[in-house]
C-alpha cells in the first residue's frame, strides 16, 4: 500500500485542487492563496475536505503564513500570483508547475507567449523553486503540440492534462530525496564491543559474516563460549555446520551444531 505524502498547495487552481484531493500519492493538508483570488467555492472545497485554508493579503503576509503558521514542509504551487520571499523558503520544499519550457519560456504568462511566438510545442515544467524566479532544480517536464487553432483555454487544458503524470514524478522525486537526505544526514556513533560480538541465539549467518569482516583489520569479532572471550578472524560454512577460527593461529575453536537453523 502506498504511503501518501502530506503536502500543502499554494495557488488558486480548481484543477490542481481537484487533482491533489483525489491523488493516490498526496494528502492535501493546507491551501494558501491570494486573498483576492479566494472564492466561496474554494472555501467550501477546503472545509468539506478538512483542508486548512490561508488567505494571503500580500507577499509579506504569505511569508508569515509559511514561516509562522503552516505545519507542512512540502508544497505544490500552481497559478500563484505572489512571489515567495527567500526567507520563506527556509526549511520548505516548494515545487512549482510552470506552464512553459525552461528552454525558451520562463517568466510571466508562458501560455500567452507560446501563442504569440508561434511555438509549435510547449511544456509543463515541474521544478523546485529557489531564490531565482523560474529557476531551481527541474524535477520533470512533459510536452504538448500547439495547433494553429489553439487558444489560451485549449492550450491550458492540454497542459493541465499532464498534471497527474507529473504528480507521480514528484512523488518519486520526493521519496528519492528523503532517502538520500536520510543517508547523508546519518552520523554514526563510535563502534562498541556489542556491535561486533557474535550472538549465536540471534545472529543470522549474514550477521556473523558482517561482524567478522568488519573486524578483519583488528583483533577480530568477539564470541563468548563457555565464559571464554574468543576473537574470531574467519567463518567457514561446511554443509550443515559452521566453523569459527581464531585469528591468532587459525586454530579451529568451535563447531556450531546447535544453530543449524541459521546456517541453512
Amino acid at each position: 500500500m502506498i504511503k501518501k505524502i502530506d503536502v500543502g498547495y499554494i495557488g488558486f487552481s480548481l484543477t490542481m485542487l481537484s487533482e491533489l484531493l483525489c491523488s493516490p500519492f498526496f494528502n492535501l493538508k493546507e491551501c494558501i492563496l491570494e486573498e483576492t483570488r479566494c472564492t466561496d467555492q474554494i472555501r467550501t472545497i477546503c472545509k468539506t475536505n478538512h483542508v486548512k485554508l490561508f488567505e494571503a493579503r500580500n507577499k509579506k503576509h504569505l511569508s508569515e503564513i509559511l514561516i509562522q503558521e503552516s505545519e507542512e514542509n512540502v508544497f505544490i504551487m500552481y497559478e500563484n500570483g505572489i512571489i515567495i520571499e527567500n526567507a520563506a523558503l527556509c526549511g520548505k520544499h516548494i515545487y512549482n508547475f510552470h506552464s512553459g519550457s525552461f528552454l525558451n519560456n520562463r517568466g510571466a504568462h508562458p501560455i500567452v507567449w507560446s501563442i504569440l511566438n508561434n511555438d509549435t510545442f510547449t511544456e509543463m515544467t515541474l521544478h523546485e523553486i529557489d531564490a531565482d524566479i523560474d529557476q531551481g532544480t527541474k524535477v520533470d517536464t512533459r510536452a504538448v503540440a500547439i495547433d494553429e487553432n489553439d487558444d489560451i483555454d485549449s492550450l491550458k487544458m492540454k497542459l493541465e492534462a499532464l498534471i497527474p503524470d507529473l504528480l507521480l514524478s514528484l512523488f518519486n522525486h520526493i521519496l528519492r530525496r528523503e532517502y538520500f537526505e536520510k543517508q547523508f544526514n546519518r552520523y554514526n556513533r563510535r563502534i562498541e564491543l556489542i556491535d561486533y560480538t557474535i550472538d549465536l541465539g540471534k545472529d543470522s549467518m549474514e550477521d556473523i559474516f558482517r561482524k567478522v569482516r568488519s573486524q578483519s583489520a583488528y583483533k577480530g569479532a568477539v564470541l563468548f563460549a563457555d565464559e571464554e572471550k574468543i576473537y574470531i578472524h574467519k567463518v567457514k560454512k561446511i554443509g550443515q555446520t559452521g566453523q569459527f577460527y581464531r585469528k591468532e593461529n587459525g586454530q579451529k575453536c568451535i563447531e556450531i551444531r546447535q544453530i543449524l537453523e541459521i546456517l541453512d
